[in-house]
């Protein structure tokens, strides 16, 4: 587990105003997710379809797509 880590930063799910980021955890500790509550996901070993879907939150996809090809 590394600072380059794949993690999902997710904030006050379900209501109108939820935020979720997939991103490296370096970059999730820069960013604001504003107020709580919150909720860090570590993941492990990702089938193609979660991988997927995680993509459509990544903040930088590309990179994303990367990381989660290691």
């Amino acid at each position: 587990f590394t600072e380059e880590s794949l993690v999902v930063g997710l904030s006050r799910v379900g209501s109108d105003d939820q935020r979720i980021l997939a991103c490296t955890l370096s970059e999730l500790s820069k960013t604001d997710l504003g107020l709580p509550l919150h909720c860090l996901v570590i993941p492990g070993t990702l089938h193609p379809l979660e991988t997927e879907y995680l993509v459509q939150f990544a903040s930088n996809p590309t990179e994303l797509s990367e990381i989660m090809k290691q």
